[in-house]
Parts: C-alpha cells; sequence; structure tokens
C-alpha cells in the first residue's frame, strides 16, 4: 500500500488536521451490526421511502435521465420548491435565482459557509447542537462563538443573543437550527421574532437549517425567513420529512446576490445534483403532503407514550 511521501507529511492545512471525523458516523458504524438494535444514532426516520416517489425514481433511469442538469438544479425541481415553500413560508421565491438544489442540506450549509465566512470571521452558535456547524467553521478558520443554550430550554433568546453580540459587535453569522439536533427543541414564533429585532439591528447573516421542519408536533413551524427574508439563507430538503435519507437531495432559498455566489462554489464541488434523483425529489414535494402527514402520525404515538411515562 502506498504511504505518503515523507516530504509531504503535515503538509495538509493545519486546521483540518485539527478536525475529528464525525464521531456519530464512526459510532454508527461501530453499532449498526448488533441485532435487534433500536438506534437512536442518525437522523434517519424508521420509514421507507413512499412508492409512488420511487416509482418515478425507476421511470426516471428507465426514461435515461442520466445526463448532467444545470448547476442550480432542474428548474422543475426549483419551481416545486419554489411552490413549497410558498405554502411554508409565505414567501415567493425565484426559481430561476434564488433556489439552489443541493447535495443534501450538508452540502448547502458546507457551501453557505465556505462562501460568507473567511478566515477569523466570527459565527455564533447556540449550543448542543449538530457537530457540522462548527466542524465547518473550524475548517475555514472562522471563529466560533458558543451560546449555551442549556439553561433556558435549549432555545436562544434574545437576551444571550444580545449579551454576544455585545462582545462580538462584528460577528457575522448566527447558525439556527430549529428544530434543534440534537435536543428536539424549537422556536415560537413569539421568540423568532424577539430573536429578529435583535439580528435586525446587527450584521448577521442567518444560516436557517429547517431540515427537520416538517416534524413538528404540538405547533406548526415557523421559518425565520419570514421575518428576516433579506439575511436568511433558509436550508432545508428531502432526507426526514420524506424518508429520503440516502437520495441526497437538499436545497436553499436565499436572495439572487447571494444565491449567485453559493451557486458558483457548489457549481465547483459538486456540478449538480443527480438528475434521475431530482425527478423523485419533484414528486415528493408536489404529491407527497401526505406521505409527511402519515408519517408524523405514525410517529406521535411514540412522544405520547414517552410523555406518560415522564408523569
Amino acid at each position: 500500500m502506498p504511504e505518503l511521501d515523507s516530504a509531504l507529511q503535515n503538509q495538509t492545512r493545519p486546521a483540518l488536521s485539527a478536525i475529528s471525523r464525525s464521531a456519530i458516523r464512526q459510532f454508527d458504524q461501530q453499532v449498526s451490526d448488533i441485532p435487534g438494535i433500536l438506534k437512536l444514532t442518525l437522523g434517519e426516520p424508521d420509514l421507507n421511502t413512499p412508492e409512488h416517489v420511487k416509482q418515478v425514481l425507476i421511470n426516471a433511469i428507465t426514461n435515461n435521465a442520466s445526463h448532467y442538469a444545470p448547476s442550480a438544479g432542474l428548474l422543475r425541481l426549483r419551481q416545486a420548491v419554489s411552490k413549497y415553500l410558498l405554502n411554508s413560508t409565505n414567501i415567493r421565491y425565484n426559481p430561476a435565482s434564488e433556489i439552489l438544489i443541493t447535495i443534501g442540506a450538508t452540502e448547502a450549509i458546507f457551501a453557505t459557509m465556505q462562501t460568507i465566512l473567511s478566515v477569523g470571521d466570527e459565527v455564533i452558535i447556540p449550543t448542543p447542537t449538530f457537530p457540522l456547524y462548527m466542524a465547518i467553521a473550524k475548517a475555514i478558520d472562522a471563529t466560533v462563538i458558543e451560546i449555551d443554550t442549556s439553561d433556558t430550554d435549549f432555545v436562544l433568546t434574545a437576551d444571550a443573543l444580545k449579551q454576544a453580540l455585545q462582545a462580538h459587535p462584528n460577528a457575522k453569522m448566527l447558525v439556527l437550527n430549529y428544530p434543534t439536533n440534537p435536543t428536539g427543541a424549537t422556536y415560537s414564533k413569539s421568540k423568532l421574532t424577539e430573536l429578529a429585532q435583535v439580528i435586525q439591528n446587527s450584521k448577521l447573516f442567518v444560516l436557517a437549517d429547517e431540515i427537520y421542519g416538517e416534524l413538528s408536533y404540538d405547533n406548526k413551524h415557523y421559518s425565520i425567513a419570514e421575518l428576516l427574508p433579506s439575511r436568511t439563507i433558509l436550508i432545508n430538503g428531502i432526507s426526514k420529512s420524506y424518508a429520503m435519507t440516502g437520495y441526497r437531495i437538499g436545497f436553499l432559498a436565499a436572495p439572487a446576490t447571494l444565491t449567485s455566489n453559493i451557486l458558483k462554489l457548489h457549481g465547483f464541488m459538486v456540478t449538480t445534483a443527480p438528475t434521475s434523483i431530482m425527478e423523485g425529489a419533484i414528486e415528493a414535494l408536489l404529491h407527497g403532503q401526505d406521505d409527511v402527514a402519515k408519517m408524523c402520525f405514525i410517529t406521535r404515538p411514540l412522544l405520547i407514550f414517552q410523555e406518560l411515562k415522564q408523569l
């Protein structure tokens, strides 16, 4: 087996050397072969992709949907995303210039942070949090400003954000993930309004990772993009809500000037999302809302059982 030339040892970027591989992924690999295990490792729905979506994918392959799509993604998919976001956020995003199809929400997050953050830029991240955001920030050599939310029901408060901005007035980005991985905490419209008032008086971009937005049980999910459309990069996808994690289709929506810059990096990183899988994503977004409702209904009894145990 080849070994790296000794003259090239320790020549990769120091920031990457300081980052470990995903601990969640490594642990998942260690335990996945245990028979009968109930895994609470990856954010993976315990359900299968709806049959009508799978059939569209099969038909797309049969009909040779195997050629390059535009870098931003199939226009029909961007139009479907635009319709979906209009229904869920009341914002009319232009599918031609304000929506980008990515390789999962992960690539959308990576491309966005790489586009906006430079070496030394400060990014505010409420904790506990999914480790991806910190890993990307460190890889860019950006500076992470953590806000511990464990004393406020795992929700970032306006007061806590105010204090962070007083100490770091030049902070460039706020990462807001909700419903939150790993705590499950989410934000009411009133809490988001309070945060938006603080953000409006800052220099912050808002990276809003709302991939679990459809899996809200007690209250309808409300997007901060509705309050701050000119500052928000809204990130979502089909992985969680349609049980399509392995298909790797995400999307982002943002003002056109910003989206065009993210698109440049996206195009050089991955060229485009897979054409046939985008056909399946169109089917999911246009005709899959009943599937989402059924999935939420199936998982709701487990939540009720957990609540009863705590009584």
